[in-house]
């Protein structure tokens, strides 16, 4: 029996629903990482709460991108209109994360939500099947490492099942994970069963941000779309982003003052001395783009922010 209103869902699937589904059948919503993911990695930004990573923005727009339909695949929207090769200078689309990441309410979701589920590895299947069945959409994960001495749940992250393959031994889930742009292929958690009716998930390497892989997530939970978004703010963000934040931009403008190598303090560039600056620490990017150039292994940037 399916009770459905608005995106909100409440699914009730009979046992022997599930047995046969563990005799093997593959559930795909059609999702993948490499057309409906995004082409920037989990960096994270500056802006507010997303020092820590984007994860959760990233994987709640690309499920509501997804579910929209729209033309354009997500992986090729908002990149500059001089793309480069690098995504670094994709000031619209990290924005965009960033903003949908901070209109979540993540801690109330951790805090009354996610600390109070005590369900089985295979409560978090059912659910996940689920959502892959009535939806016809990624489902959204929130993963850690459960620590046992103190016990305590760390590096907190957000992904999203878009695929599950049922075996007689096993179940794995096709998983975005918003650290790994484009991966089709090696993104997967894997629920090992025990021929009881139980099973055990695998731990999953990974981290907060794509910067980091310290963690070994062996805790997770299935959790709504809803519980921290709505489709108005949603679509007010996409509107924004289509017209590239035009009239309503929250990132600050960035001058350049002085580039100074870390180790030798050779100056690199000084905005104030310009002439100072040789040809042999200028060079240009295949886009055209001017570049400094020095053999220190760091150097230091010096700006003023307005």
């Amino acid at each position: 029996m399916n009770n459905t209103y608005a995106d909100y869902v409440a699914v009730g699937l009979n046992a022997q629903y599930f047995s046969s589904l563990l005799g093997g059948a593959t559930l795909d919503t059609g999702f993948r990482p490499s057309k409906n993911g995004w082409y920037i990695p989990n960096y994270g930004s500056f802006y507010k709460g997303s020092k820590g990573g984007n994860c959760m923005g990233m994987v709640a727009f690309a499920k509501f991108y997804y579910a929209k339909g729209y033309s354009k695949n997500l992986y090729s929207n908002y990149k500059d209109a001089e793309p480069t090769t690098t995504w670094l200078d994709d000031e619209v689309a990290i924005q965009l994360a960033s903003r949908v990441h901070n209109e979540m309410v993540w801690d109330d979701i951790v805090d009354k939500e996610l600390d109070k589920q005590l369900a089985s590895s295979m409560g978090v299947f059912r659910s996940l099947v689920g959502a892959l069945v009535v939806t016809k959409r990624p489902a959204l994960m929130a993963i850690y490492e459960k620590r046992l001495n103190p016990l305590s749940l760390v590096g907190g992250h957000a992904i999203s099942v878009y695929k599950i393959e049922l075996s007689g031994t096993e179940i794995v889930y096709h998983i975005y994970d918003p650290n790994f742009k484009g991966d089709d292929d090696n993104r997967r958690i894997t629920l090992t069963l025990d021929g009881h009716g139980g099973g055990r998930f695998k731990s999953y390497p990974g981290g907060t941000t794509a910067q980091t892989s310290r963690y070994k997530y062996n805790y997770f939970n299935h959790f709504g779309y809803r519980a921290g978004y709505t489709q108005a703010m949603m679509e007010n963000l996409k509107k924004l982003a289509d017209k590239g934040f035009a009239g309503d931009n929250r990132f600050p403008t960035f001058k350049l003052t002085k580039i100074t190598a870390k180790t030798s303090g050779e100056v690199i560039f000084d905005a104030e001395n310009p002439s100072e600056t040789s040809d042999e620490e200028k060079g240009f990017t295949l886009e055209g783009q001017e570049k400094y150039i020095t053999e220190d292994t760091a150097v230091i940037i010096e700006g003023t922010v307005t």
